[in-house]
């Protein structure tokens, strides 16, 4: 954690004066922590910087339906995190970025030459250190997004608010892995059994959501949706996975509550087991968090 936060405040050090007043396209390629650090970059410029227009996408919706369709400004950036297997899609969307007019930023696993060349003398090309690349990008997007944020909406009371704690992961790390202790050692139970598992998360905690996905599936099958989503299987279906977790913060307690109440109601007899990791912090740090505690899980299931 020390070194995964140390290396992104140099990296952000370095990249963020590259996003000043520029419109700004996050794309990912990877259904894992590329998606993950995607959104919580993006979250973060949406909520501290409603003024700076931001948007995210799959890499390849950028590259062939977004970027070429667009009215071209002289600041258009596009913000890529990039899983391994995405390499020669990050080519595609270099392409694209270069003949629409956008700069082109990307976090990246070691790039075969090839496509290193490829990218072109424009594009700023970061490696994420290997081991655990998801913590190092979950841990930059945020205090990339938290940065691009606080240059365009520095007098932000939340952003005053959140400038002590964003990066500073590691000094609540202990608490966190020991406060959820029981939620990963139950999963981690359900997971070896082989059992379905549905993970329904709430808008903001969809990294998280991703980064248990990619997990878990190496153990059970595995399915992942929004909360919403999640209703409409119960009404639709009337049966849900025997396990069921839900990832949630504060702010979209009504939603989760609607789905626990309604599957009470429709399921009397065959409930599910429910597993719920609940974050009480701000929600733009609360997806960090809880992935944080989801790569905990990965440790337990080796």
């Amino acid at each position: 954690m020390r070194a995964a936060e140390s290396w992104s405040r140099r990296v952000v050090d370095e990249v963020a004066r590259l996003l000043e007043g520029s419109r700004i396209f996050s794309a990912y390629a990877g259904y894992s922590y590329g998606e993950a650090a995607a959104y919580t970059f993006y979250w973060f410029v949406r909520v501290l910087a409603p003024k700076l227009r931001s948007s995210v996408h799959p890499l390849e919706d950028l590259t062939y339906h977004v970027l070429a369709y667009r009215e071209p400004e002289e600041r258009d950036v596009v913000v890529a995190f990039v899983e391994e297997g995405g390499e020669n899609n990050l080519a595609r969307l270099a392409d694209a970025a270069k003949h629409t007019g956008a700069r082109l930023v990307a976090f990246t696993p070691p790039l075969p030459p090839v496509i290193e060349a490829r990218l072109g003398e424009n594009a700023v090309v970061v490696e994420v250190p290997s081991g655990r690349p998801s913590v190092y990008a979950l841990v930059l997007a945020s205090l990339l997004g938290f940065a691009v944020a606080r240059n365009h909406s520095p007098d932000s009371e939340r952003v005053k608010r959140l400038s002590s704690e964003v990066g500073d992961y590691l000094s609540v790390f202990s608490e966190l892995r020991s406060r959820y202790e029981g939620f990963v050692a139950d999963l981690a139970e359900e997971l070896r059994s082989g059992k379905q598992v549905l993970v329904a998360y709430t808008t903001t905690m969809r990294p998280a959501a991703a980064l248990l996905e990619s997990i878990a599936s190496r153990h059970a099958p595995v399915l992942r949706e929004p909360v919403s989503a999640a209703l409409s299987r119960l009404v639709k279906q009337r049966a849900l996975p025997p396990v069921l977790v839900l990832l949630k913060t504060d702010v979209e307690e009504d939603m989760v509550r609607e789905l626990k109440f309604k599957t009470s109601m429709l399921l009397p007899s065959r409930q599910p087991r429910l597993l719920e990791l609940h974050i009480k912090t701000d929600p733009l740090t609360a997806p960090v968090y809880a992935s944080l505690v989801v790569e905990t899980l990965r440790d337990r299931l080796k």
